[in-house]
């Protein structure tokens, strides 16, 4: 009886020994996650449609004729979304729509992530009286709902994309310091930190080269789920005035506009408003099954 037979297939020897890196491992349990592949498929598809506006718009956003103003979608063949009181093609603007909003929650996500992330590791690692003081600024942050600070730091400098980009990514600094902050004070004491340390590593290469590396997951986590929460901020500010102004075609922009007529033309605020939505939850889908997919309680 040949009793080495299994150990001499190669496909055999291929399963047993094959060992997934960490990111193929968090790739094969997203994928198990239906609800997450969705909402992958669907940001990729905004993403694309963001991408290439230029090509998939069926004309330009502030392309105006008067004589076609608020046909409703259908009505006419080359406006599938109909138009708006200025006879603009609504689909071709929500398309443009995609890349503003898209770029507005993907720059002041990194903002808030960047400055988040530096001062929760300052904070965590170096810990008494400078941990005090970042941390109580921090809660002073968190103190104010996140709309309202970002309202009301968009007031102060006045309205504008730029502006709007800025007071979106200070308002979400607090949430990414306290994460960082907690993951950071778990691994601080180790046994490779402190061997860091002993080998004379400074705080910068132990921070950067040791700590941050470590602390990747929660982050990632909170950044898939912050770029959800600035897209709707910089909506809602767009629709207060304080964002995009005319002619943009920031979605929150495009509600703004529509409100006047949403009693006999509900499609103006219903269109963009719907964009909105299914952004933001395929965003929630995704950060949702990343979660689960980098925790390690739930391998398999």
């Amino acid at each position: 009886m040949n009793t080495s037979s299994g150990i001499n297939n190669p496909s055999s020897l291929k399963k047993v020994f094959k060992k997934r890196s960490q990111s193929k491992e968090v790739w094969h349990r997203l994928k198990r996650n239906k609800l997450a592949v969705i909402g992958i498929v669907i940001l990729l598809l905004m993403t694309l449609v963001a991408v290439f506006a230029g090509w998939l718009a069926p004309e330009g956003y502030d392309a105006q004729n008067i004589k076609i103003a608020l046909k409703a979608p259908g009505v006419l063949k080359d406006h599938l979304f109909g138009t708006d009181s200025l006879g603009r093609d609504l689909l071709s603007r929500i398309i443009w729509g995609a890349q503003v909003s898209l770029k507005v929650g993907l720059i002041a996500t990194s903002i808030s992530a960047i400055a988040g992330s530096i001062l929760g590791a300052v904070a965590g690692y170096f810990g008494g009286k400078l941990d005090n003081i970042i941390m109580r600024c921090m809660d002073v942050l968190l103190a104010i709902p996140g709309i309202l600070l970002a309202i009301a730091i968009a007031a102060t400098l006045g309205s504008g994309m730029t502006n709007c980009i800025i007071a979106v990514g200070i308002s979400g600094i607090a949430g990414f310091a306290r994460i960082v902050r907690s993951a950071v004070l778990s691994v601080r004491d180790q046994e490779y930190i402190e061997a860091a340390r002993a080998i004379n590593a400074t705080n910068t290469r132990i921070l950067i080269k040791h700590i941050f590396p470590n602390v990747m997951a929660p982050i990632i986590v909170q950044v898939t789920l912050g770029f959800a929460n600035a897209i709707l901020q910089a909506a809602s500010l767009s629709f207060l005035g304080l964002g995009a102004q005319v002619p943009i075609p920031d979605w929150g922009a495009l509600c703004s506009a529509g409100r006047s007529y949403i009693r006999d033309y509900s499609y103006l605020v219903t269109m963009p408003g719907l964009a909105i939505m299914i952004t933001v939850f395929a965003v929630n889908l995704f950060g949702d099954g990343l979660r689960d997919a980098l925790d390690p309680r739930l391998k398999k």
